[in-house]
């Protein structure tokens, strides 16, 4: 599995740099970097599904005397991995960028922001990996995961500013509850999602190989 992993990074490399180049014109820009999160959630379990399904890997991978749990295993170790690098990347980006763009209208990002921004990005992969593994094709996986993406966060926008939709005490009760471990509630949802994610790929991915 160590093949697959070095051929995930070697093709993702340069996807990474591009990604925290862009992270920079959004803060040159002064633009919410919310948003770009949502491009790199999406675009890297596209881009890595479509590789392996342009290149028959996964043909070529249920031919070998491999657990197909430790196929998936290393797919999500390497995301996981990548969107390490890609926070990391984006905390100094804002360091940097507060220290000398003075107009920044945003706050920097401190422990508690990159820790929730961990989480989001590790629940995102705990949601799409199932998809794919359960769609053999990476298009329709790719257009279920953006319906999913588009349609929760209209969802939100609507909910927030619908004067109708009163939702302050639900919000208020959650938000009581976050301030009772700020850090320690997001590690332990990462830690909860991540193995049930993977036990679910894992058998979507048997399934429809038929194994």
């Amino acid at each position: 599995m160590l093949q697959l992993f070095k051929r995930d990074f070697q093709a993702s490399f340069f996807s990474v740099i591009g990604w925290l180049l862009y992270m920079v014109i959004t803060y040159v820009l002064n633009m919410p970097y919310l948003l770009t999160y949502l491009f790199v959630i999406f675009f890297f379990h596209a881009f890595i599904f479509y590789l392996d399904h342009k290149a028959n890997i996964n043909r070529f991978l249920i031919s070998l005397p491999v657990r197909k749990s430790n196929i998936v295993l290393t797919r999500y170790i390497f995301l996981i991995i990548c969107f390490i690098v890609i926070l990391v990347g984006h905390v100094i980006i804002d360091q940097v960028a507060h220290y000398g763009l003075p107009y920044l209208e945003t706050s920097p990002v401190n422990g508690l922001t990159a820790t929730w921004l961990m989480a989001m990005l590790i629940g995102s992969v705990a949601i799409s990996l199932p998809i794919y593994y359960a769609v053999k094709s990476p298009n329709i996986a790719a257009f279920i995961q953006a319906m999913l993406l588009i349609g929760g966060t209209y969802s939100y926008i609507v909910i927030k500013d619908n004067p109708y939709i009163d939702l302050s005490n639900t919000f208020t009760y959650f938000l009581k509850f976050i301030d009772i471990q700020p850090y320690l509630i997001p590690i332990a949802f990462s830690l909860v999602c991540i193995p049930l994610s993977y036990l679910l790929s894992v058998w979507l991915f048997e399934k429809r190989e038929g194994v």
